[in-house]
């Protein structure tokens, strides 16, 4: 049959036969699901519980917190804060490392369950390390088991062990990188703990994988911390710890602005106190060398034209100063903080200075988080030698004005100072020491204003972060889900032993019930039950019997009333099957006996004269004179080999002989037709129980002198492949043709329950090793 044939027998699809199709194997999906149901519940109960723990920081912006006056392009624009550069800051080596090192996180204790074993920060002892955290650079692990007499230590990676019996380490000699003290006797007695010692390398990677960092919105200046563990409180901790050294980390990068203006001030406080020093001691010098000791004054006029003046020099050679000194200080500076606020009157180059120090402060976090040789940091110092390129002509630019505008103020103050004639060369001298003086003692003291001023922002530098939400950890357990894991197990329950069964029934291509025949559009006569009874128990020989055997093939004998031809002297049965095991043997056996039981003159032929079979259900010889003996000789008087081997029924039997070389040409030289045409005018049936037609030709030459040609099809054994070439010969010949259903209800078939068994326990294995090569072996078991 062709697969399109094929497929076309199968297109009808009934939901509720299918349904019960799976249904009858029940006891499988029950035993899978509750396998699954048990595999469920130890996961869940030794599964450890992770539990979710989150924190909530704002990043504050650094312009917002200075005390100086925001500009327009500060109030205009959004905030400055570059969220991915501080969540990669809080998640660099060394804010982790100095996590690591203040909770003693390179120390890992475990308490040891009988399965499994769990994180403890709580342990009946107390625990010392003896070596620095920096030092550990192989993970290590000891075991440490509490026994009534004492403890016992075991390196787990050399095996080597340590017993002490005071309950302390201290007082003995042991190469163990720890101490154990103050041990609770009541506690610990029968405990096991494990000590693992993790490098910092290790350590920070773990962190850097479970600590999960992400900004809360895309609008939003908040980050969010999430970890999942286990335990609870380790969690807690680290994130707590994180928030503090990010927080830390953050006030000192701001502190340094101010240190740096506290350093700078420091320094030009000696070299003015000197230049103030150098100044009076040469005023004292000009006083006495001159003999003056109070001088009058001019005219109010002249006075105050030259006080204007003298002022407004003061101011400018003031700015000179600053400026000719922060151009020093930037010759000899290579990315370091410049100090600010100290006086410069130009908004352009005071913008610069805060640009320049956020730069720097920028690249010294991106080296400690990426290295020297990032190419962002590359980037950055480029930026910051631009920067500091823009302030130095800035710086120079302005000092050209402040020289321009010094000069004039010079020339304005001579022509006020030539106006005085009158005045002695001495007063005019003394004026100008006063001047200088006046000039140094006035930037003094502003300097000692600027290094107070920097001395209170560094003491109370504002936080670089506001802590929205500590850690928090919530109660239920993200994993192993119960509920999910039980459906989970209940939907594989029940999909394993379906997929199984599926494949199954996918590959199965056997007859399993009397659809299975209709569905070729086959002439079923009926359906013989699958009996497990011994062979002699399962021939049909008592003509009163009501057992569901006799009463069985009574219903096949109706049946097959219904093919017989009323026109014909005596109609002849042929009982075939397709492939060997389907039961033909028994079944024509028991029918011939069922014709029998109700007064009919019956013969049985066995026509199978390869592998005969008929003998053993009648216990008799297989070898006594039979058919062949006719067939091979027609003046052989064929009604002499008729054996009746019933007390209970006259059922006549020839039975086939001894096994001939020949078969296929013993049944078609024509013999075999008289001996029916002889057997009609004495029997109302003739039945023949042939060879089966798709293993051997033998009985092809049967079919067309028969009546009826009844196909024997047994569930599990005939493949629906066998049904089309059942359905051919049944559409060419012109035999009513009937097919028989048998072993209904055995064991591995499904979708019907009868509450009988009826079975077989012979198989057939044909070989052709005899006479000349026509022949097969059946073996039965």
């Amino acid at each position: 049959m062709t697969n399109t044939n094929f497929q076309q027998t199968y297109d009808e699809f009934d939901l509720k036969k299918e349904t019960f199709k799976y249904l009858f194997f029940w006891k499988y999906f029950l035993v899978s699901i509750l396998f699954f149901l048990c595999s469920a519940y130890l996961i869940n109960r030794y599964t450890p519980k992770v539990y979710n723990t989150t924190a909530k920081i704002q990043i504050l912006d650094k312009q917002q917190s200075s005390m100086e006056m925001p500009s327009a392009e500060d109030i205009f624009s959004n905030s400055k804060i570059n969220l991915e550069n501080e969540i990669e800051i809080l998640k660099s080596s060394p804010i982790l490392t100095k996590v690591i090192r203040n909770l003693d996180l390179n120390i890992y204790i475990e308490g040891v369950g009988d399965i499994m074993s769990s994180q403890t920060l709580s342990y009946p002892f107390k625990f010392t390390s003896k070596i620095h955290p920096d030092s550990i650079k192989i993970k290590r692990s000891f075991n440490l088991i509490f026994e009534e007499n004492g403890f016992l230590v075991t390196n787990i990676d050399d095996s080597k062990e340590y017993f002490f019996t005071e309950f302390s380490t201290n007082g003995n000699k042991h190469d163990l990188p720890f101490e154990i003290t103050n041990v609770l006797m009541k506690e610990i007695l029968g405990t096991s703990f494990n000590i693992i010692f993790i490098p910092n390398p290790e350590l920070i990677a773990s962190l850097k994988e479970s600590v999960i960092i992400s900004q809360v919105g895309k609008q939003s200046d908040m980050i969010s911390l999430k970890i999942q563990n286990s335990n609870t409180q380790y969690s807690r901790n680290v994130l707590n710890e994180i928030i503090d050294v990010f927080n830390k980390d953050g006030i000192e990068d701001r502190q340094l602005i101010h240190k740096r203006t506290i350093d700078f001030v420091n320094e030009r406080y000696v070299f003015l106190s000197s230049e103030l020093d150098s100044i009076e001691i040469g005023k004292k010098i000009f006083k006495i060398h001159n003999g003056l000791v109070d001088l009058t004054s001019n005219t109010s006029i002249s006075l105050e034209k030259n006080t204007k003046s003298e002022e407004r020099i003061f101011s400018n050679e003031n700015k000179i100063f600053i400026i000719s000194n922060l151009l020093e200080e930037l010759s000899k500076l290579d990315f370091e903080l410049l100090p600010s606020n100290i006086g410069i009157e130009n908004m352009e180059i005071n913008s610069l200075i805060l640009t320049y120090n956020n730069a720097v402060l920028e690249q010294r976090k991106l080296i400690s988080s990426a290295g020297p040789n990032n190419p962002s940091v590359k980037q950055l110092n480029s930026s910051i030698k631009d920067i500091r390129e823009n302030i130095i002509f800035s710086l120079n630019n302005y000092l050209v004005q402040l020289n321009i505008i010094n000069e004039k103020l010079l020339n304005q103050l001579n022509g006020i100072e030539n106006s005085i004639a009158d005045f002695p060369d001495q007063e005019k001298n003394l004026r100008a020491i006063e001047r200088n003086q006046l000039i140094k003692e006035s930037l003094y003291l502003f300097l000692l204003q600027k290094g107070e001023e920097a001395q209170v922002s560094y003491a109370i530098t504002e936080p670089s972060i506001k802590v929205v939400e500590y850690s928090i950890s919530n109660p239920i357990p993200i994993s192993p889900k119960t509920y999910i894991i039980f459906i989970v197990a209940i939907l594989l329950g029940l999909i394993i032993p379906f997929g199984v069964l599926y494949l199954i029934f996918m590959f199965d291509n056997k007859v399993h019930s009397r659809e299975d025949l209709e569905k070729f559009s086959l002439n079923v006569l009926g359906e013989i039950p699958f009996f497990d009874l011994p062979e002699v128990e399962k021939v049909f020989t008592n003509p009163d019997d009501r057992s569901i055997i006799s009463e069985s093939f009574r219903m096949l004998m109706s049946n097959v009333r219904y093919l017989q031809k009323n026109d014909s002297e005596s109609n002849v049965i042929l009982v075939t099957s397709s492939i060997k095991g389907e039961g033909k043997t028994l079944n024509a056996l028991n029918l011939a006996l069922s014709f029998s039981s109700v007064g009919n003159k019956v013969l049985l032929i066995g026509c199978d004269l390869r592998n005969p079979q008929l003998h053993k259900y009648i216990d008799y010889q297989k070898n006594v004179p039979g058919l062949v003996d006719s067939l091979v000789d027609n003046k052989t008087e064929w009604k002499k080999n008729i054996i009746n081997p019933f007390d209970s029924q006259p059922l006549d039997i020839l039975l086939s002989g001894p096994l001939p070389p020949n078969p296929l040409n013993l049944l078609n030289n024509g013999n075999i037709d008289i001996l029916l045409k002889d057997a009609k005018k004495t029997y109302d049936h003739i039945i023949i129980d042939s060879a089966p037609t798709v293993l051997v030709a033998d009985t092809q030459s049967l079919i067309n002198k028969s009546d009826v040609l009844i196909f024997l099809t047994r569930c599990n054994v005939t493949d629906n492949e066998v049904l089309s070439h059942i359905k051919k010969i049944s559409d060419e010949v012109d035999a009513n043709v009937g097919v028989i259903l048998n072993g209904v209800g055995e064991k591995n078939s499904y979708g019907y329950s009868y509450g009988y068994r009826y079975g077989y326990g012979y198989n057939y294995k044909y070989s052709y090793n005899y006479g000349y090569g026509y022949g097969y072996n059946e073996e039965s078991s």
